[in-house]
């Protein structure tokens, strides 16, 4: 398959060039053995989890920020988070987190999100679940239904903003920090009604590593799922990710 192979190339160089440190956020979403594209089987996050654990700096979302801020890490280091806030974070990722105390950050929806743009019927945290978390786990907003807020009127955006960081805030007793795009998706606008709503930052999909410069509102980060075999996953922790991401990016713009 072509991307293996492309997957394959770039890993074996980032392996033989030096680099700077680099800082990478990782993207999960359901730990569990469901046929779900999104889904990664608790073995496997086990695996992936004791790999990084082994050979990286395990540190907290916050230090993302940090590093994108000018306060560069020192060696190579991984955040992990969790979107969408399945109840299968507690009864599987959890224990595996804490087995390798990797500090994580669940971005949550709200109480009755909207199953047909969430896509999947697996069961969510419900709110007593919160007191069940360890001091590993930071949570963060994810919006109240889960819609593109670049589709939403400025009202409706603003609506879904505030009202999602208050309900985080009656679970857990704590006022989230920091929010997840639903599917990735924003722009200006969406970058500023989130800084206006009181958010200390915003994390994205974008396939690549966290780098010096980048907006507080548009952190990267790299999507593990189903697909994602344990070659590639090493790969997505290197300079591999981000070349992938450019040669992804030209091929896009020559197809429009």
């Amino acid at each position: 398959m072509l991307k293996n192979l492309i997957w394959n190339i770039l890993y074996a160089l980032a392996r033989a060039l030096p680099h700077q440190p680099r800082m990478t956020v990782l993207l999960y979403h359901s730990v569990s053995d469901s046929p779900d594209f999104f889904a990664v089987s608790p073995d496997i996050f086990d695996r992936q989890m004791r790999y990084v654990s082994e050979r990286y700096a395990v540190v907290s979302l916050s230090r993302a920020f940090e590093h994108a801020a000018g306060k560069c890490v020192e060696r190579d280091s991984v955040a992990v988070s969790f979107d969408d806030g399945y109840r299968d974070f507690l009864t599987e990722a959890l224990p595996i987190l804490e087995r390798y105390q990797i500090p994580t950050t669940v971005f949550v929806l709200g109480d009755n999100p909207d199953r047909a743009e969430l896509g999947t019927d697996h069961p969510l945290l419900a709110p007593e679940d919160f007191a069940k978390f360890s001091p590993l786990v930071t949570v963060g907003s994810h919006t109240l239904v889960h819609k593109k807020l670049i589709k939403m009127s400025v009202e409706d955006a603003v609506r879904e903003l505030s009202l999602s960081r208050e309900s985080v805030k009656e679970r857990t007793g704590t006022v989230p920090r920091y929010l997840a795009y639903p599917k990735g998706s924003y722009n200006e606008v969406v970058m500023h009604l989130a800084s206006e709503a009181g958010y200390d930052g915003a994390v994205s999909v974008v396939e690549r590593g966290v780098h010096p410069g980048d907006s507080a509102y548009a952190l990267p980060r790299v999507q593990i799922d189903s697909t994602t075999s344990f070659l590639r996953f090493q790969a997505k922790l290197t300079q591999a990710a981000d070349w992938y991401y450019r040669l992804w990016s030209l091929a896009r713009l020559k197809r429009k």
